[in-house]
């Protein structure tokens, strides 16, 4: 999980920042980054390589940037008032992980990020390189000195639908022929490299991927490889069976179909890096079971009902993705309309109720 990160910006502001920080406090000073502006971290052991990159790409983009003023001339507007302005040589960054912060800010010409975490610094970094305005000769600011005091409203996750009825684009290890034949194409595949390479560049950037492996609903472009575990399947009309076309579902009674599903949540699982992954559980449309045949013939076997397979399904799933050190996250439709049993660390991600 992402751990909450509370920073601090002092330099000698602006004001069309975004997100809005929580505390904004600046002058009516201009000041101008100086040609050889460089960001310095305060001595660490072994500072963290994704901060390192932050720091080489904050410095890149600051040279790079060419966002102006939203003003008639532009950046020739500001010419006299940055003529003689100070310039600024560098940002000091320094980790505090009990932060106290200065009862006033730093000396003119002077910047200092202060966090209570690597993410902190990250995050003002991102901050920071947004301040700035561009001039064909220099970056520069008219509102110094600034004062920000900032802490995040809300985690960074990406939460990556990356299955769906109309394709099975993610390449399974177990199963490779899900890819091979629910894909798009051959092109329009996620590798295990491409996930592990989004993955990381989230990271970097302090967000966390939470992939979510559609089940048992939204499963159609299983059949493509395995027609044997989807109930009705590109069923007709499909607004009867499913919330979107195509139609089809897993076969929740059945041991082979189940055995199947925790094969493949199980090989994701194990090759996909973060803390949480979700299995979905929206949308299951009730009349696809019913008028399944074998289904049918699944729960009269088994002397159960519709709601005793779900229930039974989830509660497998939820135990392989804890098994490989996953929280689990699971759609609200699982929980407020069909009441199935869910480990206490489970997520639930709030789906609003409408037709099924």
């Amino acid at each position: 999980m992402l751990t909450l990160a509370l920073f601090s910006i002092f330099v000698p502001a602006v004001v069309a920042l975004w997100p809005v920080p929580h505390t904004l406090h600046t002058g009516s000073g201009a000041l101008k980054l100086a040609h050889t502006f460089a960001v310095q971290l305060q001595a660490q052991e072994s500072p963290p390589a994704d901060l390192l990159a932050a720091i080489s790409n904050a410095e890149s983009l600051l040279k790079t940037d060419s966002f102006q003023r939203l003003v008639v001339g532009r950046a020739s507007a500001d010419d006299k008032a940055i003529s003689h302005a100070p310039e600024l040589p560098s940002l000091l960054l320094s980790l505090a992980p009990r932060m106290a912060l200065p009862h006033r800010p730093p000396r003119r010409s002077q910047a200092t990020l202060l966090a209570n975490s690597s993410l902190g610094l990250f995050r003002g970094l991102s901050t920071f390189t947004t301040m700035w305005y561009a001039s064909p000769t220099q970056k520069y600011i008219l509102n110094a000195p600034v004062q920000i005091l900032d802490e995040p409203a809300f985690l960074s996750v990406l939460y990556w639908h990356v299955v769906d009825s109309q394709s099975f684009p993610l390449d399974v290890t177990a199963f490779p022929e899900l890819s091979a034949k629910g894909a798009y194409s051959d092109a329009e595949v996620y590798s295990t490299a491409d996930v592990n390479n989004i993955v990381s560049y989230a990271n970097q950037r302090g967000i966390d991927v939470v992939m979510e492996l559609d089940s048992p609903g939204h499963t159609t472009g299983i059949a493509f490889a395995h027609p044997e575990h989807i109930a009705c399947a590109n069923k007709s009309p499909w607004s009867q069976y499913a919330s979107e076309p195509p139609a089809g579902q897993l076969r929740i009674a059945s041991n082979s179909t189940l055995s199947f599903a925790l094969q493949m949540f199980d090989s994701v699982a194990s090759n996909l890096r973060g803390p949480m992954m979700s299995s979905g559980g929206d949308e299951v449309n009730l009349p696809c079971w019913q008028e399944d045949e074998a289904t049918v013939q699944d729960l009269e076997q088994s002397g159960t009902t519709i709601e005793d397979a779900l229930n039974a399904f989830i509660q497998a799933v939820q135990a392989v993705l804890t098994a490989r050190g996953k929280v689990p996250l699971i759609k609200s439709d699982m929980i407020l309309t069909h009441n199935v049993s869910v480990t206490n660390d489970t997520i639930a991600v709030f789906v609003p109720l409408h037709r099924t």
